[in-house]
């Protein structure tokens, strides 16, 4: 009988000693699985409509800052600014025209005419100066124009979800592809009991699933100022008689530290598993 006691005492001993070992090593540590990594996505379009008369880039091709993506036609966008240039030598010429005959006019004064020839010379020079300056104006916007046949990369990326071909018709402001920069963060949607003592600064130990030998560290940026529900599209409404109370979830942001391989493929969207230290002291967060 006593040595089945001592086995049971050992084995409740034992039990407990695992109890408080993994309580100290969860201890000051908050995790969850509800994370993604994230990068900026940019939908890229044309600003002038026309056809793509050259396509420089292909599904996940990686792009620098000012590469030419893809090429609008320009031949009507050189027309148009060759039409604004003339209007605008045309409209030039008759400014500094109407601005002789009003000094002139101005000089002989009432000697050689009357009040009305001066009023009507002036009128003039003020009317020729519009219409120059508003073709000023057309010049300016057929030379954007015909910039914008041209479309830039406004960053370093990588180009996906291309649907631009290569003489297809593309209008103003139609997506052509979207371009995944190479910044990249973690979102985390911790439980609002977990976010206690959780401060922006401290470390994080991150795993990322496709990768599971890859150990990253961060540490946290920031702590929306809301719940991830109360921003949704369609925000709960808990003034019912049939109230259920929900363990909200809160995004967290956490800044990689670690610089990510080459050859890793960190896209937006893969799951992530974050774990943040909360009984460290945080470090200072560098905002630009």
């Amino acid at each position: 009988m006593q040595k089945k006691q001592k086995i049971i005492v050992t084995f409740l001993g034992a039990v407990a000693l695992l109890i408080a070992i993994f309580w100290l090593i969860g201890h000051g540590r908050e995790s969850t699985d509800d994370a993604t990594m994230e990068a900026h996505a940019t939908p890229i379009s044309s600003k002038v409509p026309g056809y793509v008369s050259a396509l420089n880039v292909r599904d996940n091709q990686v792009v620098k800052k000012g590469d030419v993506l893809v090429e609008i036609d320009p031949r009507d966008y050189q027309l148009k600014l060759d039409a604004a240039k003339a209007l605008y030598a045309s409209a030039e010429a008759s400014a500094k025209n109407a601005e002789i005959n009003a000094r002139r006019q101005l000089a002989i004064g009432h000697a050689a005419g009357t009040q009305k020839d001066i009023d009507n010379a002036t009128t003039a020079q003020g009317t020729a100066k519009a219409v120059m300056d508003n073709a000023r104006a057309q010049l300016a916007l057929a030379e954007k124009d015909l910039a914008d046949t041209k479309i830039v990369a406004p960053e370093d990326g990588v180009i996906t979800m291309r649907t631009a071909e290569l003489g297809a018709y593309a209008s103003t402001g139609q997506t052509l592809f979207t371009l995944v920069g190479n910044e990249r963060w973690v979102v985390a949607n911790f439980k609002e009991v977990q976010i206690t003592n959780m401060l922006a600064g401290q470390p994080v130990d991150i795993t990322v699933d496709a990768y599971p030998s890859l150990k990253l560290k961060g540490h946290v940026d920031s702590i929306q100022r809301g719940t991830g529900a109360r921003f949704s599209a369609f925000p709960a409404e808990n003034a019912t008689g049939n109230f259920v109370k929900i363990v909200q979830r809160v995004p967290v942001k956490i800044i990689l530290d670690t610089p990510v391989p080459d050859d890793v493929v960190l896209g937006p969207g893969l799951s992530v598993h974050p774990t943040v230290h909360t009984n460290a002291k945080p470090e200072p967060v560098h905002t630009a």
